[in-house]
């Protein structure tokens, strides 16, 4: 696995607020409505936190997935340095057995 790059969060923002302005037009065409003022600042308001909520999330998820895959890697570092060590003691061990066995 690769680690992941974290979303840029003005493109994230940018993306985020485009989409909701799309499905607020979309939303006034539907219900036969005028855009007016006060309607329109608390979709952006709303969209604002909804953008901020998201790129927190996706930012979060990035992290956990990052840290999984270096946790991965050190775990496979880890096995691999015990198997060596465990030949060398199974090479080792026996010769030092005999020698103490033979000053016994």
């Amino acid at each position: 696995m690769r680690r992941r790059q974290y979303p840029n969060p003005n493109q994230h923002f940018e993306r985020h607020m485009e989409r909701a302005a799309e499905r607020y037009i979309d939303g006034l065409e539907h219900a036969g409505l005028q855009p007016n003022d006060i309607l329109t600042k608390a979709m952006a308001e709303r969209a604002a936190q909804a953008a901020k909520d998201d790129y927190i999330r996706e930012a979060t998820e990035t992290r956990d997935h990052n840290i999984g895959v270096i946790l991965d890697q050190h775990k496979q570092r880890m096995n691999m340095i015990k198997r060596r060590g465990a030949s060398w003691r199974l090479k080792v061990c026996p010769l030092v057995a005999i020698i103490f066995g033979a000053l016994a």
